[in-house]
């Protein structure tokens, strides 16, 4: 109101007033101004300007031929709506606050449930933390168990997308040649024995491998 923005009466309400201070800001509307410096202009580090070049996995995130790219035009949107309004009648204090869990406890006991019986791997909902996808979950798998210049292994070819998370943290990436049994650790040659090693077991991307049994051990063996 004292800039002349607004306009209110007691009891009646606040409104926009109808002939805006368009020079209230201007340089000559503010009192001292010409002796005001001008602002230098703000330059990145050289950590935030790598990280924007590097901040997405691929220039394009929808069409055809890109992974990890569900068909969304096909979700059922109002089905989806019409679950979200009922559950959202009377949500449960837990859904309104931070969580401290690594998730919401119905959504973890329900992934341990099914990573039992399609994958065989023995989990409880206190063993899961879910993420925004898989970028957030390999930066956060990189931080806690990496330190900046531990040398990690990933196939050749392979996601860029991890190649860009590795690198704006630090890591020293080792490309690692891949077969016909997937990721092979006899092509890295010798050196510094990585701290981890990012495969694609079932399926290796993009060229489909499956990665053998004794190739898992080997590379589980190598990584420090």
């Amino acid at each position: 109101m004292a800039q002349g923005y607004v306009t209110a009466r007691t009891g009646s309400g606040t409104w926009i007033a109808e002939g805006l201070p368009e020079t209230a800001f201007s340089r000559h509307g503010l009192a001292g101004a010409d002796e005001v410096p001008a602002p230098a202009p703000v330059s990145l580090s050289r950590r935030g300007a790598m990280l924007l070049g590097h901040a997405n996995a691929s220039p394009w995130q929808w069409g055809a031929f890109l992974p990890g790219t569900p068909d969304v035009s096909a979700f059922p949107h109002r089905l989806f709506s019409q679950s979200q309004a009922r559950l959202n009648r009377e949500p449960e204090v837990s859904r309104l606050i931070y969580s401290s869990q690594g998730g919401c406890p119905a959504l973890c006991a329900a992934l341990a449930d099914y990573l039992r019986v399609a994958r065989s791997v023995r989990a409880d909902a206190d063993s899961i933390l879910t993420t925004e996808g898989i970028h957030q979950a390999v930066d956060l798998v990189t931080r806690v168990l990496c330190d900046p210049g531990d040398v990690v292994w990933i196939g050749e070819s392979g996601y860029c997308g991890i190649r860009n998370l590795l690198r704006i943290n630090g890591l020293a990436i080792r490309p690692v040649a891949v077969d016909e049994e997937g990721l092979n650790p006899e092509a890295a040659g010798r050196g510094k024995a990585p701290k981890m090693v990012f495969v694609t077991p079932s399926h290796q991307y993009p060229l489909g491998a499956h990665l053998s049994l004794e190739r898992r051990r080997r590379a589980a063996i190598t990584a420090g």
